[in-house]
């Protein structure tokens, strides 16, 4: 219940960061692009516990299992990744611009880019 709580907390709360950014983004750039940046950090948090949580508490099917393990694994990196970039936003705009994006690419296709975590495992 906690986790779930969490999530709606941080989705709902997204639209206030990203109506900041648009609003103050050519006044107030890396204060703006900082806030927006929060919510992106919050958000990995909220990605990561609401797979954490089944998978610690074995929640999920034999199966599926490792390729979930993977899923977890990325949006742990996700956390690691939006907290530097969040103090990446303070030295280049454009740099932190980039790396929201490829992020956002990351947040858009999670069961592909864990597959391949998955088979470079693998491949080892």
């Amino acid at each position: 219940m906690w986790v779930n709580g969490f999530v709606l907390l941080v989705v709902t709360f997204t639209p206030f960061p990203t109506a900041i950014l648009a609003e103050y983004f050519e006044k107030e750039t890396q204060t703006a692009l900082a806030f927006f940046g929060f919510n992106y950090f919050m958000m990995s948090l909220a990605a990561y516990s609401i797979c954490a949580y089944p998978y610690n508490k074995h929640l999920i099917e034999e199966d599926s299992r490792e390729l979930f393990y993977y899923f977890k694994l990325l949006y742990g990196y996700s956390i690691i990744y939006t907290f530097l970039i969040f103090f990446v936003c303070f030295i280049s705009v454009p740099a932190a611009i980039f790396f929201y994006c490829v992020l956002l690419i990351v947040f858009a296709f999670p069961k592909e880019f864990s597959k391949k975590l998955l088979i470079r495992k693998n491949k080892k």
